[in-house]
Parts: C-alpha cells; structure tokens; sequence
C-alpha cells in the first residue's frame, strides 16, 4: 500500500512539474487582517436586500465550462448536485457537497491527501466564470487561489 501511495505522490509531483505555470503565478497572496474582515461581514449584513448578496439557483450553474487548463462540470439527477473540478496535471477533484451560496455555488469535497478542501463557483462576467478555494491544507493551494477564464460549453451540457 505504501508502495502504491509513494507512485501516486510521485505521479503528482512529476505532472505538477510538467504542468501549467500560469497556474502557480496567478496564487492570490493570503492576507491575515482581521480588520478587513470585519468591514466586510458588516457590508454583507447591511446589503441582505441587495441583489448582490443572492443565494444562486443551482439550475442555472448546470453544464460544463473550461478554459482548456482546467475544467468545472456541475450535474443534477432531481434534487441531487454534483459538480467534478479538474486540473490538469495537478487534481482531479469530484466527489462532495455541492450547495447554494451567497452569488456562487459551494463544492466542499476532499482534496487528494484525504483532506477536506472547498470551493466556490461564481459568475466573473458576462460570460466568464471562477472557480476560487476557499478552504484547503493542501500543499498545492492556498486559499484565494483563483482559476479564471472558464467558459460554459453550451454545446456539452451536464444533467
């Protein structure tokens, strides 16, 4: 068993290292202010009428988007949601929660140490999105990473 986990962290690093360095260079740095936080929980609880601050439909999430260095698909089967996160050459994320949040769809799924790690989902622009991490202790991301520019792929729709 051990022999298997030491490939597959050899694996990972080896396709890390190959992978896109984009990537790496668009970590956003953590900021620790305590005083930022506050100014901005009292902005969010001031704005609960504001059409800013809407919890997102997760129907209108449903479909594929990439950017074709990494990919987001969100499915329903009913009532039921999953959403599949992969980038390449690092993580092929796809099983967890996937709920409605404040302007974005939350993913809290386990990373590929076993760790839990969450996302979030959200419109950028017009036709852009961002998948950003929100929570994580794995050495690869930090919190704040941001992957932009996916694009939905009207032609692949996910159900």
């Amino acid at each position: 068993m051990k022999k298997v986990l030491l490939v597959l962290c050899t694996l990972a690093l080896t396709m890390t290292a190959c992978g896109n360095k984009e990537v790496s260079s668009d970590i956003a740095p953590v900021v620790d202010s305590t005083e930022e936080v506050e100014t901005s929980e009292e902005v969010e609880s001031s704005d609960d009428d504001s059409e800013s601050n809407k919890v997102v439909n997760l129907d209108e999430y449903v479909g594929y988007y990439t950017n074709y260095d990494y990919e987001v698909t969100i499915s329903n089967d009913g009532s039921n949601y999953s959403m599949s996160v992969i980038i390449y050459g690092l993580a092929n994320i796809d099983e967890g929660e996937v709920k409605a949040g404040e302007n974005s769809v939350i993913f809290d799924a386990v990373d590929p140490n076993g760790e839990p790690i969450e996302f979030s989902f959200y419109k950028a622009s017009d036709d852009s999105y961002t998948l950003e991490v929100e929570k994580t202790t794995w050495e690869y991301f930090e919190v704040g990473t941001k992957f932009e520019g996916l694009l939905r792929d009207n032609a692949d729709g996910a159900n």
